[in-house]
């Protein structure tokens, strides 16, 4: 439609599937439902979406005024991926996966949210949460898997509030138990990559 404003639009977007594809992989999604709707300059999307293989939902949302040239996003899981023989492991998100670890058991929260605006870095937080995770990194198999991180990840990765770890067990060539940690990211002067401050680790060897 046409106003004295300008422009509106308004429109409803589903899809049964949809798949994403860059040259080194490819995200399927199903059951896709949104809204978007443009007025007054300014753009504001919503969306509804699974993962093809994995259990769970997430929600996306994107708006943009063209008039102050400013924008927020936000991405997260609307119900939490179930990762399990039948809900499928982390692995199953991306094709092909090229990680040295995937989660196979447990539930997985994320959260991130974006903002940006003129002569301002764009800015990005990103939230994880582990509940009751089983899978491998590397040779190593662990179970029992409890984490919770909070990073803010543009401008420069650091640590938003400090991270929790526990592992149940960690299965390799001497079983270790009962590992737990607080996690901090914090940006390096030495290079690229953060360094990992860990406070208060324990863990128990030979009972």
């Amino acid at each position: 439609n046409n106003s004295g404003s300008g422009p509106v639009l308004a429109a409803e977007l589903t899809t049964p599937s949809l798949v994403l594809r860059d040259q080194r992989r490819a995200l399927s999604l199903t059951g896709l439902v949104g809204t978007v709707r443009f007025k007054a300059n300014r753009f504001r999307a919503g969306l509804l979406f699974s993962p093809e293989n994995i259990a769970g939902r997430l929600q996306a949302t994107v708006n943009h005024d063209f008039n102050a040239s400013t924008g927020t996003f936000s991405l997260r899981t609307a119900s939490s991926f179930d990762l399990s023989r039948e809900g499928g492991s982390l692995a199953n998100l991306f094709t092909p996966w090229q990680f040295p670890f995937d989660l196979d058991g447990g539930r997985l929260s994320v959260k991130a949210d974006g903002s940006w605006a003129p002569d301002e870095e764009l800015r990005l937080t990103v939230f994880a949460a582990v509940s009751g995770g089983s899978g491998f990194y590397k040779q190593f198999l662990f179970t029992g898997l409890n984490a919770r991180q909070e990073l803010t990840v543009l401008p420069r990765l650091r640590s938003a509030t400090a991270g929790s770890f526990y592992l149940q067990q960690l299965i390799g060539g001497i079983d270790i138990d009962n590992i737990q940690a607080g996690l901090t990211v914090a940006p390096s002067d030495k290079g690229a990559l953060p360094q990992l401050h860990i406070k208060d680790f324990r863990a128990s060897l030979f009972n």
